[in-house]
């Protein structure tokens, strides 16, 4: 569905924190307070709801990545799909979800709480990535070594020539 790697993982979340911080902003422009409305019959647990808005916010870093380089009709169908199978997985649909996003947003410290929780789960994210990237290369690197000494030990002329001899 989305990934992070190290050519556009910078990019990529620097426009999720980008986007974040613009929410914020206008969460704070548009409203103070605390929760007003009942909540909706259908509400996530919080924790589900940050998943459920991270990945969301995983999807939109990948289209702003992508958007120069994709035909925006494929994009916009393979976007669809991605949200859709989110959707899927923590069983609701799009009514369900604004009922829930709007029940969590209407309190501004609680928003806020809310964003900072992902960006934490997007640098956790980022981190494993990484950590998961470095490993990947040292074992390419230690390989890379062990065939290199194999093929030096085989065309070594010393040993050549000590096998020729006997």
């Amino acid at each position: 569905m989305y990934y992070i790697n190290k050519q556009h993982g910078t990019t990529f979340f620097s426009l999720i924190l980008t986007a974040i911080g613009l929410f914020l902003l206008s969460c704070t422009a548009c409203q103070s307070g605390k929760i007003k409305e009942e909540p909706p019959s259908n509400l996530l647990e919080q924790k589900t709801f940050e998943s459920l808005l991270t990945e969301l916010y995983l999807i939109e870093g990948d289209v702003r990545f992508h958007l120069r380089s994709e035909h925006f009709d494929s994009l916009r169908m393979r976007t669809t799909a991605e949200i859709n199978g989110i959707y899927q997985k923590y069983n609701i649909d799009h009514q369900q979800f604004m009922e829930n996003y709007a029940y969590y947003m209407q309190d501004i410290d609680l928003s806020e709480k809310i964003m900072q929780n992902i960006v934490n789960q997007l640098n956790e994210r980022q981190s494993k990535e990484e950590t998961k990237e470095k490993a990947t290369a040292k074992e390419k690197d230690s390989l890379a070594t062990k065939i290199d000494t194999a093929l030096i030990e085989k065309l070594s002329p010393l040993k050549f020539f000590n096998h020729t001899k006997r």
